[in-house]
């Protein structure tokens, strides 16, 4: 999923909508998802995103939320932590 958000590409998931991973792309602003054990939720999102795609309204992720998601931003993330609990001890 992050390689797809960094390329900042349109993306159609076939996912569960209320699991992680629906969870994370609504938060990056992507709601092309399709539960992926409905035929007919399919049919319907395919539809929904080849209008979007044909109309350049399709939704990619905006370039800061995927830089507040990349693994540098974890890890400076893990390292204030870590030195939140140090200076704790």
């Amino acid at each position: 999923m992050y390689e797809y958000l960094r390329a900042q590409r349109p993306i159609l998931a076939l996912t569960d909508p209320a699991g992680d991973t629906a969870e994370k792309l609504k938060n990056m602003g992507i709601d092309t998802i399709a539960p992926l054990d409905s035929k007919e939720a399919i049919v319907e999102g395919l539809n929904r995103f080849l209008s979007l795609l044909r109309e350049n309204k399709a939704p990619v992720a905006p370039m800061d939320k995927i830089q507040s998601n990349s693994r540098e931003a974890g890890a400076e993330n893990f390292s204030v932590l870590l030195n939140e609990i140090r200076e704790d001890l």
